[in-house]
């Protein structure tokens, strides 16, 4: 940053999926308040039994969707120890925290940002990243499923999508996708393509900058292989 003369005052991050608890819990359409709350950490608690609750923090809101007299929560949860290391990074850089949030999910603000067509739609999100992937369902522009990956190196990322799209279609959500988007250090034009091959929707890469004035003294290259850079200029639309 002083190398390129770029100054701030706050700084935000996002998240690799990795570390991070993200699981959809079915509940009872019943629960309300704290017995929504101390439900959702039992469920929690079977997942770290042999870690305390308090060494976490726990976030949660629900989704569209749910059958009968059930609705489906979606749960993130982070080591307060993650949490604290990034604190103390930004107070030795002297600057403000912002936001914390997840990649894939800063990702999806920048999708609806640059293609607000989307949020007519069912699309897929993909993201990449050596052995790992992040998939997620959009409903007209809003969250209804997120599943995470760690495919062999020769499955790809093109049995992932169809792995992902079965499971779609078998759970019966909302019904197939107008289109997949993909961002992340590992995918490009040549991969978009291959996907739409194997799963015969529209495939693309994400354009991080379609809907953007980037400044001309960015990167050139940082403008072309935008869809790697998608979670961190998601972020910063968040702070708009």
């Amino acid at each position: 940053m002083k190398q390129n003369r770029v100054h701030g005052k706050q700084i935000s991050f996002a998240l690799p999926t990795d570390p991070v608890f993200i699981n959809i819990i079915p509940v009872d359409a019943g629960l309300q308040g704290n017995e929504l709350t101390a439900y959702l950490q039992w469920e929690f608690e079977q997942y770290h039994p042999n870690t305390p609750l308090k060494d976490f923090l726990l976030s949660f809101h629900p989704l569209p969707g749910g059958k009968g007299n059930t609705k489906r929560m979606f749960l993130v949860s982070v080591r307060r120890g993650m949490i604290g290391f990034l604190k103390k990074a930004v107070s030795e850089l002297r600057l403000q925290l912002h936001l914390i949030d997840i990649d894939h999910f800063s990702t999806e603000k920048s999708l609806r940002f640059n293609y607000p067509e989307a949020s007519k739609n069912n699309i897929v999100l993909f993201g990449a990243r050596s052995t790992h992937l992040d998939a997620s369902l959009l409903a007209n522009g809003q969250l209804v499923d997120y599943r995470a990956y760690a495919p062999e190196p020769s499955d790809g990322l093109k049995k992932t999508a169809v792995a992902y799209l079965k499971y779609l279609k078998e759970k019966d959500s909302v019904g197939s996708p107008a289109k997949i988007f993909l961002y992340g250090t590992d995918v490009s034009s040549a991969v978009a393509l291959q996907v739409q091959r194997e799963t015969g929707v529209e495939t693309q890469t994400l354009n991080a900058v379609r809907y953007l004035s980037p400044s001309k003294k960015l990167y050139e290259p940082y403008l072309k292989e935008s869809c790697r850079f998608a979670p961190a200029i998601g972020l910063a639309l968040r702070t708009q």
